[in-house]
């Protein structure tokens, strides 16, 4: 899992996944 920050927001994703699955699954 990559730990990213979209927003001021932590959130984990798969290694492999766009960002923009990121900021889908923030909502």
């Amino acid at each position: 899992m990559i730990e990213l920050e979209v927003d001021g927001q932590k959130v984990e994703v798969p290694e492999g996944s766009m960002v923009m699955d990121a900021a889908n699954k923030l909502g």
